[in-house]
């Protein structure tokens, strides 16, 4: 960014590929200080995949001790599509859905300002040459109405977690080299002119401690079901291959055994708070920041549910309601949830679909129950 911002570099296209917990959240802010500050860009532009994001990207910004360090005073806002979006401050943070949704009015802002455009997760778009020109897809329609934005702004920060996407397809505005004959593997061409790419990877994370390791409480088992033609499919293992383990979870995450791995997810994470609060002195049922807290990922709002009534049942009748919550779209207040469990001691269990997942930023997690059938490779 110094480099750009002192026109000593082509790059105009700076890739991040960085592992999830990396710090991802502030390169946006450091690009912003240095471009906006030299006057190489007037805005920044964040573009995330769901609505929770907007609010991290605020909160990235407002951060006093980035503040400090990076010694900016910029702001951004979480902005819907009303008129003016920046509303005088930096610049402002928004969502695929609504670029998609008002497209014309994000490109009006690019052509009127020059843009340093950030888009977060950027293996949700699916390269347009790609496409079946009719494909009417939800990340279709995203990457139709992203493209403009791309080819208008004046600056370019694409971050990912993932550089590769479940269906093979190659994702939007990266260069690739081309694919050798027979082979279904994409090689991004990481010398290509005008860009730079930083790559941070968990094996460097792990090893400078950034983030903790992960232990893979893999629960295995059998299921069988009835297909559409009421013919008997299975038992087929948990663990089998991937076109068979996909519908043997889907199966039987919508019986007790979903509520068998919950228990455990929801014992182990009980019993090293039970030891945290031993060590920080705190009394039995007295709750701090920092005792460990549990993920539920579901398949689907009914089930989001279903879990919750469980888990509910499993504290005391006081203490249920205030230690479980829900963040599902069809609830009024999930993002007030989500950040109250981001952000503070309770709740300290929380059901999401898809609200809060990919993304979310809560440090206080230790635990997390990855009840739903959706798999991706990373």
């Amino acid at each position: 960014m110094r480099a750009i911002s002192a026109n000593e570099t082509e790059v105009r296209d700076v890739l991040a590929a960085v592992t999830p917990g990396g710090g991802k959240s502030l390169l946006p802010v450091i690009a912003a200080s240095r471009l906006i500050g030299a006057g190489i860009t007037d805005r920044v532009v964040w573009i995330v995949p769901r609505e929770t994001l907007k609010y991290q990207a605020e909160e990235a910004f407002a951060d006093a001790s980035w503040r400090n360090t990076l010694g900016h005073a910029l702001s951004v806002r979480a902005a819907d599509n009303a008129p003016d979006p920046s509303r005088g401050l930096a610049g402002y943070v928004t969502t695929y859905q609504a670029v998609a949704a008002a497209p014309d009015l994000h490109l009006a802002e690019f052509q009127r300002h020059r843009t340093l455009l950030v888009v977060d997760e950027l293996h949700h778009l699916p390269a347009l040459y790609d496409l079946d020109p009719h494909a009417d897809d939800d990340e279709a329609a995203w990457s139709r109405a992203l493209l403009p934005l791309l080819e208008t702004s004046a600056v370019r920060l694409l971050m990912s977690g993932t550089l590769q996407r479940a269906d093979g397809r190659a994702i939007l505005w990266l260069p690739y080299r081309p694919l050798a004959r027979k082979s279904r593997l994409r090689e991004i061409a990481l010398d290509a002119p005008g860009w730079a790419v930083v790559g941070y990877s968990r094996r460097t994370a792990l090893l400078e401690r950034v983030i903790l390791p992960c232990v893979f409480a893999a629960v295995d088992g059998e299921a069988e079901w009835m297909d559409a033609e009421q013919s008997l499919c299975g038992p087929h293992r948990l663990s089998g291959s991937p076109d068979t383990a996909k519908l043997a979870l889907f199966t039987a995450l919508r019986t007790e055994f979903a509520e068998h791995l919950l228990g455990e997810a929801f014992r182990s994470c009980r019993e090293l708070r039970r030891q945290r609060r031993q060590v920080l002195g705190l009394s039995l049922h007295e709750n701090a920041l920092g005792l460990g807290k549990l993920l539920v990922v579901a398949p689907d709002q009914e089930l989001a549910r279903r879990y919750l009534a469980c888990l509910r049942g499993w504290f005391p009748p006081a203490q249920a309601a205030r230690q479980v919550g829900l963040a599902v779209s069809d609830v009024r207040n999930a993002h007030e949830t989500i950040a109250a469990f981001r952000l503070l001691p309770e709740p300290s269990v929380l059901c999401t679909v898809a609200m809060a997942y990919e993304g979310m930023d809560a440090p206080g997690v230790t635990h997390v129950a990855a009840l739903t059938h959706i798999r991706s490779r990373p």
